[in-house]
Parts: C-alpha cells; sequence; structure tokens
C-alpha cells in the first residue's frame, strides 16, 4: 500500500512540474500569440481595400488592412517594399499581422510572392 501512495504522489508531483514549465502546451493554452500568419490567394478586395479575402484551401479569412499596413514583393530571396496598388485579385500572398479588437485579423505586413 505504501509503494502506491508513493508512485501516486511522484505521479502527481511530475505532472505539476510539466504543466508549470513555460514550453509545455497547457501553460501555452491561456497566452494569445504574438503574431498572426495566413498564406493563401486573394480572393476579394472590398471597395474600399480596407479587407482582403484570402483562400487557403477551402477556408476564407478575412484580413483587415490599416494605413500602418506595410506592403512588400519577394522574388526569390529579396524582399522590396512595394504599392498597395501592385496587390491584385489572384495573387498568391502571405499575411502577418496581430489580433484586433474585436479578434479580427489586422494586418501588419502582406508579402506578394513571385509567381510559380
Amino acid at each position: 500500500m505504501r509503494k502506491v501512495s508513493i508512485f501516486v504522489m511522484v505521479a502527481v508531483l511530475a505532472a505539476l512540474v510539466v504543466a508549470a514549465s513555460p514550453n509545455s502546451a497547457w501553460a501555452k493554452e491561456g497566452k494569445k500569440a504574438s503574431q498572426l500568419r495566413w498564406h493563401g490567394q486573394l480572393v476579394r478586395i472590398s471597395e474600399d481595400g480596407s479587407v482582403f479575402t484570402v483562400r487557403k484551401g477551402n477556408v476564407e479569412k478575412a484580413i483587415h488592412v490599416t494605413a500602418d499596413t506595410k506592403f512588400t514583393k519577394t522574388e526569390g530571396k529579396k524582399a522590396a517594399d512595394i504599392d498597395k496598388g501592385e496587390i491584385k485579385e489572384g495573387d498568391d500572398i502571405i499575411c502577418l499581422g496581430e489580433a484586433g479588437e474585436k479578434n479580427e485579423f489586422v494586418a501588419t505586413r502582406i508579402d506578394k510572392r513571385a509567381p510559380k
């Protein structure tokens, strides 16, 4: 009986140590991601240009664009700043950003990828 209680106590202690470690998946559940990323095909641009709809597989996500959003173009290993007007529907883009006040995806950078 004593061996069983010691084993249970060690198992509980080990579980507490794993849950308390900063690299644990359980510990990360409550934390908010610092940067969001979405890679897909641009299927729609709103009339005012403030929302891009990007499709990845069968899932579409609304990407909110602000005046602070930076636009870049990557060809090979070089990235260069571009104008927002150079991004068109059908382009392959990567959106980096943060969650906004209403938990929407607010882009800080949109990168146009070279066609394959």
